[in-house]
């Protein structure tokens, strides 16, 4: 957060005398696919290059780099990395290694002979400070992290508690979906969520239910299977999260165009019976964790469907029932087979809802 970023800046500063910054999201980009680090000094540091960059050469280590930039200073870049995956980048400077290159610089720069303080001596010896700041910025990286996991691991927990009450409380089963569906929207930061469930044949994905942006969709609308990302997903019954829809052929925009989307399958007892997604304008907006989540929303989904699919039956078994006992009562009535068989007859082809039935 911004809070944390302005906390760890200012600790640096009190208890090394060193000033130091996170780079931006474009500044991060600029250092990843350029290799360049955009100038970290302030406007009234009256640096003479405006909007210098400089060039690094080579892999920049979790050890960080240390270079000097085009205006004569001195500085420290550190990745910032978790779990393999490198978040960004921060920034250290300036300062000088040693007293001669300090004194030139101000006899260059007299001007700045006011800002001592903003350009301090980091010599060799004292170099341990930067792997003081390395490790214990990594350190605070990850408290933050796991703090921010076990947040959101405590959000999905209460979010499916609530869920399961209002399954059990909630007779209609679209409302019931539709909750879901909102809630899967909610906790992902997501700007659609779509339900599809598979056809009679197998073949085809339909969509059931759509929450965001694009809640009037075409009920008719199908995406076979093996197509698109659901299609993707309905056919290997595996999660894919895709963070940029335009480097993977996968993605088929379905009324406009996301950026990111995540897809998951929804079971019944090990086959795959439809597919819960959750789409985005922002690239790489879903994480592992979403992904963990939203597969256990999509179970929540699929206890909704078996819970359908078992009042259904019910329902079926009770008009049966109720025809056995129309038939037990009319051949109770009349012992002629030629007055039974018709009523039989007109029975079973109401509980199948047919257009008639015939006895051979």
């Amino acid at each position: 957060s911004a809070k944390e970023r302005r906390s760890i800046t200012q600790l640096v500063r009190s208890s090394l005398g060193l000033s130091s910054r996170f780079l931006s999201a474009s500044e991060t980009a600029q250092v990843a696919n350029h290799g360049e680090v955009p100038c970290g000094l302030e406007p009234r540091e009256a640096c003479s290059r405006k909007h210098c960059a400089t060039p690094l050469k080579g892999e920049i280590t979790q050890d960080g780099r240390l270079f000097a930039c085009p205006f004569g200073t001195s500085w420290y870049l550190l990745p910032i990395d978790q779990a393999n995956r490198r978040l960004g980048f921060y920034l250290v400077g300036p300062f000088f290694e040693d007293a001669g290159s300090r004194e030139k610089f101000f006899e260059a720069n007299p001007a700045l002979r006011d800002h001592r303080t903003d350009y301090p001596l980091l010599p060799s010896a004292s170099r341990g400070a930067l792997v003081l700041i390395r490790d214990w910025l990594l350190h605070r990286v990850r408290s933050i992290h796991m703090s921010q996991e076990l947040a959101k691991k405590e959000t999905l927990l209460l979010s499916l508690l609530d869920s399961t009450k209002i399954i059990h409380s909630t007779p209609n089963s679209e409302e019931l979906l539709s909750y879901l569906t909102d809630i899967s929207t909610y906790l992902t930061h997501a700007t659609n969520g779509l339900i599809l469930l598979l056809d009679e044949t197998g073949q085809w994905l339909r969509i059931v239910v759509a929450r965001g942006v694009m809640p009037d969709f075409d009920r008719d609308y199908r995406i076979r299977v093996g197509e698109g990302v659901t299609g993707w997903v309905a056919e290997h019954g595996e999660p894919l999260n895709i963070p940029d829809t335009e480097s993977d052929e996968r993605y088929i925009a379905v009324g406009y165009q996301a950026a990111s989307e995540l897809a998951v399958p929804i079971r019944r007892n090990d086959r795959v019976i439809g597919v819960l997604v959750v789409d985005s304008v922002e690239p790489r907006a879903f994480s592992a964790f979403d992904q963990q989540l939203l597969s256990s929303l999509a179970f929540q989904v699929s206890t909704v469907l078996d819970a359908v699919k078992l009042e259904a039956e019910r329902s079926r078994k009770l008009e049966q029932l109720e025809v056995l006992h129309a038939v037990a009562a009319a051949a109770g009535e009349s012992l002629e087979v030629e007055a039974l068989i018709p009523r039989v007859l007109g029975e079973a082809a109401s509980v199948f809802e047919a257009t008639g039935a015939v006895l051979l």
